[in-house]
């Protein structure tokens, strides 16, 4: 029985459709879906001769939340949704989905078309302690 599934997403139509094809399986068991999406970790800035300006974290943080949140509604629209947890991690996206799927049933990525992505599949499809579903616009593998 699944209770919990998480989808790691970026802005990409390939993260868009494991959301949906993650928020689907979700409703249809009465499953959470953990939506996480992990951003670097802004470092400060040191120009030449002058002050270290050091990032705002918290706007930083925000504008992360307001940016998962239009992927979410983009994706999903109007419709019935699942019990959805929107989560973001700062950081390595592997580490990231690491630290938020130890008691996932499944974990949900979109396959992607840039090389890190690939690497992030092959990675969590090895290392993760539960099932990874790739999915390529719409159609799980």
């Amino acid at each position: 029985m699944i209770r919990r599934l998480v989808v790691g997403v970026r802005d990409s139509s390939s993260s868009r459709a494991a959301l949906r094809w993650a928020a689907e399986r979700a409703r249809l068991t009465a499953a959470e879906l953990l939506v996480v999406t992990a951003v670097p970790v802004p470092v400060p800035v040191v120009g030449p001769p002058g002050p270290v300006i050091i990032p705002d974290l918290d706007r930083y943080r925000l504008a992360a939340q307001r940016q998962l949140r239009t992927i979410v509604d983009d994706a999903l629209g109007d419709g019935e949704r699942p019990t959805i947890v929107q989560r973001v991690g700062w950081g390595n996206p592997y580490r990231v989905l690491r630290d938020v799927s130890s008691d996932a049933d499944v974990v949900v990525l979109g396959s992607g078309r840039h090389w890190r992505s690939g690497r992030l599949v092959r990675r969590c499809r090895r290392l993760l302690g539960c099932p990874v579903v790739v999915v390529d616009q719409g159609r799980p593998e």
